[in-house]
């Protein structure tokens, strides 16, 4: 594969593992007047998507169709490439897809990145996370000699939101269609680890007790679980940023999993509907949950 191929295949890798995650956010996301949890459809969870479009995804790196890119790359043929030739094809690509990266190296055999999340939704937060992935596991089928991937989410403050990994072997055998994006998109949600007290994107002064959680509950739907309820800003003054953040527990109160959702602008006095699937195996190994809270003014 030369470089001009990887950038196509790499763009649809991408958009394909983890697509259609995110809702149409048009304002505040879950924006809401009253006190009422809305009945409407959900988005679909990473891993229900990933496994509709796994064929599709399958063809379209095959054939380098539907790229998301144009960025002109000097053909070169992969024998003549080296480690940093992939660590440089691997920034040039993602920050050609609006990944702000910070730092892409190889420590030992592990290909490394650092990069600043720009997204503002736990559904964007993911579809960052399909873009570094994908791009990974096209370079590794195209000959990237490395173990697996270690990525580290940044706050805009340079604080640390969350990590993700990702084993070589995992991502070869996606390039390589043999396992389905469904067991892909899982791989990747369960490596995730999210720091609740700086991810989001969160660099204002701290607003505590501003958001309030008025009312919360677990749901079970065909494919997805979790948690919805209403929160409200209480203060006088527009929160910039909000968050509500989950850690889901056994019976013996030990984590089975964790998740967050925010919004930006939400104005004073209003009220806003948040979610929070949970992305492990087995929800019956839910008992309880705990719910924390945290709002910004810049």
């Amino acid at each position: 594969m030369n470089r001009r191929h990887y950038l196509a295949a790499a763009g649809t890798l991408s958009v394909t593992v983890l697509a259609g995650c995110s809702s149409e956010d048009n304002g505040a996301p879950g924006d809401i007047t009253d006190g009422s949890v809305p009945s409407t459809t959900q988005p679909s969870t990473p891993t229900q998507t990933a496994a509709r479009t796994a064929s599709e995804a399958v063809e379209k790196a095959t054939t380098g169709s539907g790229a998301s890119t144009e960025t002109p790359i000097v053909d070169t043929p992969s024998t003549e490439l080296s480690g940093d030739d992939y660590q440089v094809m691997f920034e040039e690509f993602l920050q050609s897809e609006g990944i702000s990266v910070e730092e892409v190296a190889v420590e030992g055999d592990r290909a490394q990145i650092d990069y600043t999340m720009l997204a503002t939704t736990q559904s964007e937060i993911v579809e960052e996370m399909g873009t570094v992935s994908g791009a990974y596991a096209a370079l590794v089928d195209d000959g990237w000699q490395t173990s697996g991937l270690d990525a580290t989410i940044l706050a805009s403050d340079g604080s640390v939101a969350g990590t993700f990994s990702l084993e070589a072997d995992m991502a070869q055998a996606f390039a390589n269609g043999e396992i389905s994006n469904e067991e892909f998109g899982q791989t990747l949600i369960e490596s995730l680890e999210v720091n609740g007290t700086s991810s989001g994107g969160n660099n204002g002064s701290s607003e505590q007790g501003a958001l309030e959680i008025l009312e919360h509950g677990p749901y079970q739907e065909e494919y997805s679980e979790g948690v919805r309820g209403i929160a409200q800003n209480t203060t006088d003054t527009t929160l910039d940023y909000a968050e509500v953040t989950i850690v889901f527990l056994d019976a013996d109160g030990v984590q089975v999993g964790d998740s967050i959702d925010n919004t930006t602008n939400l104005a004073a006095g209003r009220k806003w509907q948040f979610d929070l699937p949970f992305l492990g195996n087995d929800w019956s190994a839910v008992a309880d949950y705990e719910l924390a809270t945290d709002a910004s003014v810049y």
